[in-house]
């Protein structure tokens, strides 16, 4: 499969993938690949050829083309954040996909610096 491709995914999803076109057009993020814990997410909607399934342990590491990836809903996020991150002092780049559990639309995946138990945003790719 491509790199660049998403036809892995049925056409009845591609509406929530918007957000990966405006990813891959990006000159600082076309190369990024995301990590998600093995456990304590909802169901979601990913493009697999940028996701690898990860331990804790990798997933709090951070790399330079590879970033933490967290669901956002109407619920929190999933993870939980303060739980992953409770022993960590440095700065990490996190991406959060928004989605609304109920009806299953997605707003976007935004990346965020995540400092002192605070998000900072740093670029919005929306659905």
């Amino acid at each position: 499969m491509k790199e660049n491709s998403i036809n892995n995914i049925g056409l009845e999803y591609i509406h929530l993938l918007n957000w990966y076109r405006n990813l891959k057009a990006n000159t600082n993020y076309h190369n990024v690949r995301f990590k998600k814990l093995n456990v304590g997410y909802p169901k979601f909607t990913f493009p697999q050829n940028l996701l690898d399934e990860v331990e804790l342990k990798d997933f709090i590491l951070s790399e330079q083309n590879r970033i933490s990836l967290f669901i956002g809903s109407q619920m929190g996020l999933y993870p939980k954040i303060e739980e992953v991150f409770n022993e960590v002092t440095e700065n990490k780049t996190i991406a959060v996909l928004s989605k609304s559990l109920l009806s299953g639309a997605v707003s976007g995946l935004k990346i965020y610096t995540f400092t002192n138990g605070q998000m900072i945003e740093v670029v919005d790719f929306k659905n």
